[in-house]
C-alpha cells in the first residue's frame, strides 16, 4: 500500500472506526490494529502491562531500556466534558470532568423524574401490566436506566481528533519512514486524567523522552522541558521552560492556547475536526532534527 493511502487508511481507522478508546474492550480493539499494522510495517512491538492487575498496557516499538530517545504519544481518549483541557493539570482535568459528570446526571436523573410524575405514574395506574402503554413504559424505563448507567460512569467523547487522534496519526507516519537502533517509540495508556502510562516509560528507560500531545490543534506549537538540552534551537517551534515531570529527560511537543505558564485547550479547539496540517508537519520536522543530531 502507498504512502499516502496508508495514511488515509489510518485516518479513518484510527479517527472513527476505533476513534474512542476508553474502556477496556475499545482499548483492546486498538492494541490488535495497531500491532497489526506496525507488524506491516516491519516494527516488532509488544505490550508492556503495568498497575494493578495489569490494567495498563503500553505498546513499545524498539529497545526501551537502551535507546537514547524515545518518541511517544498517548493513545486513550477522554471522557466528555465541557471545559478545557489543561496541559499536565491532572487533578484539575479530573474535577471538571467529575463536575460535567455529575452535572448530565442530575439533569437526566431530572428528566426521569417529571416523567415518572407525569406520566409513568398515571399509565401504570389506568392500564395493567400488559397493554401496550404499559409495556412501553416499561421498554422507555429500561433504556433510560440503560443511558444513565452510561451517563453516570462517564460518556465517551466521541470527537478525538485533536486530543490525541493527531499525535497518534504523527507517530504512525513518522515511525513508517524513520527507525534507528538509539530510537525507540510508545504509545503510552493511560495519558488523559494522569500519567501513569508515561511514569511507566520513565521507570523502564534512560534516554530522552519525546511526548506529543494534541499537535493537530489549530493553536501554537511549543516544545516544553525543564531541559534546555532537549530544544530544538532551529526549530520554528516555541520554546518553553518549564517543570514536566521529576524526570528532567521529558520535552513535550503540543499545539495549545498559552496562559502565562499553563497551557490549555478550549472546547472549540477539541471539538476541531479538521487536523491542522501545518503543525503535523512542523511536529514531523522537529522529530527529524532530533533523531539527526
Amino acid at each position: 500500500m502507498e504512502s499516502e493511502e496508508l495514511q488515509k487508511d489510518w485516518f479513518i481507522r484510527y479517527n472513527y472506526i476505533l476513534g474512542t478508546r476508553q474502556t477496556d474492550k475499545q482499548k483492546g480493539k486498538f492494541i490488535d490494529s495497531i500491532l497489526f499494522d506496525l507488524e506491516k510495517l516491519g516494527k516488532k512491538a509488544y505490550v508492556h502491562p503495568f498497575g494493578q492487575n495489569n490494567y495498563g498496557k503500553n505498546i513499545y516499538v524498539g529497545n526501551i531500556k537502551k535507546s537514547k530517545k524515545i518518541i511517544c504519544t498517548y493513545y486513550d481518549t477522554p471522557i466528555s466534558q465541557h471545559k478545557s483541557y489543561h496541559l499536565n493539570e491532572y487533578k484539575l482535568n479530573k474535577k471538571n470532568t467529575v463536575k460535567s459528570i455529575a452535572i448530565q446526571s442530575i439533569i437526566f436523573l431530572g428528566i426521569g423524574l417529571l416523567f415518572t410524575l407525569f406520566v409513568g405514574i398515571s399509565i401504570y395506574q389506568v392500564y395493567n401490566f400488559v397493554s401496550l402503554p404499559s409495556i412501553l413504559t416499561t421498554l422507555f424505563y429500561a433504556f433510560y436506566f440503560i443511558i444513565l448507567k452510561k451517563i453516570s460512569t462517564g460518556w465517551p467523547e466521541k470527537n478525538n481528533s485533536v486530543r490525541n487522534t493527531s499525535s497518534l496519526l504523527l507517530l504512525l507516519q513518522f515511525m513508517n519512514q524513520y527507525h534507528t537502533k538509539e530510537t525507540a517509540f510508545a504509545l503510552l495508556d493511560s495519558g488523559t486524567y494522569n500519567q501513569a502510562g508515561l511514569d511507566e516509560l520513565i521507570q523502564n528507560c534512560q534516554g530522552e523522552i519525546y511526548l506529543l500531545d494534541s499537535v493537530g490543534a489549530d493553536q501554537p506549537m511549543y516544545q516544553i522541558s525543564k531541559n534546555k538540552q532537549l530544544f530544538v534551537l532551529d526549530s520554528p517551534i516555541i520554546q518553553v521552560e518549564k517543570k514536566i515531570t521529576d524526570f528532567k529527560n521529558v520535552l513535550i511537543l503540543t499545539s495549545m492556547k498559552k496562559n502565562d505558564q499553563s497551557f490549555q485547550l478550549e472546547r472549540d479547539s477539541l471539538k476541531q475536526k479538521e487536523i491542522n496540517e501545518a503543525n503535523m508537519n512542523m511536529t514531523f520536522d522537529f522529530l527529524e532534527k532530533i533523531i539527526r543530531r
